[in-house]
């Protein structure tokens, strides 16, 4: 009920000034829905620093503009914050406060992750839904059908 309720009124068309007009959620939540970082029993969670595939992997003629992530875990630290990077030398840290929605415009460098484990006996939760638009045959040939990551990335 929480997602199908990001997916009909959180529209980031409007949130990010038109920056993509026709962005519309995936409403099947693929590779989205319920994302568990886990760290309650030790298994060391983590998830690095990576820009996310461009294209859906079961609708292909879709590419990725938008993720919108609702902060869902009551108990956490710092360790839950995500870092954000251009791959360059900007970078920002945004604090996880739950029940915030964090939003954001992908591209090939909309760097973004936990680079450090979360902290033994937490688990971060958050629920994803992600915004696509349609391309054309021409533009797929030039987009990131996988993820990508990196570990070189820097914060000051």
């Amino acid at each position: 009920m929480v997602l199908d309720y990001i997916a009909t009124y959180f529209d980031p068309n409007k949130v990010f000034g038109n920056l993509t007009k026709d962005a519309f959620p995936d409403t099947s939540y693929y590779a989205a829905g319920m994302m568990l970082t886990p760290n309650a029993k030790g298994e060391g969670g983590y998830l690095g620093m990576h820009v996310d595939a461009d294209i859906h992997g079961g609708n292909l003629c879709w590419k990725r503009e938008y993720s919108a992530v609702l902060c869902a875990s009551e108990k956490y630290d710092s360790s839950f914050d995500l870092l954000l990077h251009d791959g360059k030398d900007k970078h920002a840290r945004v604090p996880y406060q739950f029940n915030r929605l964090n939003a954001f415009k992908c591209s090939e460098n909309s760097w973004h992750g936990i680079p450090k484990t979360i902290t033994e006996g937490l688990d971060r939760l958050v629920l994803g839904v992600f915004y696509w638009s349609y391309v054309g045959k021409q533009e797929r040939q030039k987009v990131r059908h996988r993820a990508k990551f990196r570990d070189d990335l820097r914060f000051k």
